[in-house]
């Protein structure tokens, strides 16, 4: 059976509920916070792991703090970073959460996006029937990097997951 192709980020999730979001000058207390790895291709990588599904995820990560934390937290999962960036940081997502359940997130995108097609050659692409990404990768400067190897692999199924930034990608990335 062949595997699945992830290609994406697991970043460090710091959701925040509020009971309101402050105006401009107004100062608020939170109710609480938790943080969690989060992430498209994270949460995919998830998935198809508990339905046995093969698969090599491919997950940068950086430095400092938050590269720390979801080290950490995916070494307890038994999960290796496919690559370590040891110059830069990773980013994280902060998640205000209202009491209604609507969220807000503000990114802060850090060593996790900046896929270099360069990193990938290692891989035996026949050994894989379908490849995955988000249009968060496809977005950044570096999309291109994924977008060329996605194109050198097109008899692959491949998938992109759209979300609402999906109006922020140049059209020339979302033709190819």
């Amino acid at each position: 059976m062949k595997q699945t192709l992830i290609l994406g980020s697991t970043i460090l999730d710091i959701i925040i509920d509020v009971t309101g979001l402050p105006r401009t000058t107004e100062d608020f207390h939170i109710k609480q916070q938790t943080m969690v790895l989060g992430a498209c291709a994270f949460n995919v990588q998830n998935i198809v792991d508990m339905f046995e599904i093969l698969h090599i995820f491919c997950s940068l990560i950086g430095t400092g703090v938050y590269g720390d934390f979801v080290a950490k937290q995916l070494s307890q999962k038994s999960i290796e970073p496919f690559i370590r960036i040891k110059d830069q940081d990773s980013g994280c997502c902060y998640c205000y959460v209202e009491p209604d359940g609507e969220r807000i997130f503000l990114s802060y995108h850090g060593a996790e996006y900046t896929f270099q097609e360069n990193w990938l050659k290692e891989l035996d692409m026949n050994d894989f029937d379908s490849a995955y990404s988000c249009e968060l990768e496809v977005e950044e400067s570096t999309g291109d990097n994924i977008i060329s190897f996605l194109k050198k692999n097109s008899e692959r199924k491949i998938c992109l997951a759209v979300g609402p930034r999906i109006n922020k990608i140049d059209q020339q990335k979302l033709d190819e």
